[in-house]
């Protein structure tokens, strides 16, 4: 018993110790605030302003060809706040490829069940055509 009271005031007085030497009194001064931009530009702005992001400058544009949309109005309100997300050039170079594979793959295995699943389940549903 007295060895766990001498550990249990051993650890008080170490983290009593810890909370002594932590709590010093060397702040750095006042923190003056990053200043803000006079008017901040809208996402359109921002990306036409980018040579890196002309790949969703140039699927903007391709959005707003057809008549039902009008993405880069929408994208220009001020009073809209919107966050994106979009791969500069170089992700789309490196990343592009691999998906193109991949949706391509996915278009195939789907032609192919829908081929080949009417005939699985006929084979499945009477074994004497086996």
């Amino acid at each position: 018993m007295k060895k766990i009271s001498k550990i249990f005031t051993f650890s008080i007085m170490t983290m009593a110790l810890l909370l002594v030497t932590s709590c010093s009194d060397d702040d750095n001064g006042p923190t003056i605030p990053p200043e803000q931009p006079m008017d901040p530009l809208n996402i359109v702005e921002t990306a036409l302003g980018e040579n890196s992001l002309s790949t969703l400058v140039a699927a903007l544009q391709k959005a707003d060809e057809s008549a039902a949309n009008d993405l880069v109005a929408a994208l220009s309100d001020e009073n809209g706040t919107f966050t994106v997300l979009a791969p500069n050039n170089d992700a789309l170079q490196t990343y592009l490829p691999v998906w193109t594979d991949l949706i391509r793959w996915m278009i195939l295995t789907v032609n192919n069940f829908k081929t080949y699943w009417p005939q699985y389940l006929r084979i499945m549903s009477f074994p004497e055509l086996r």
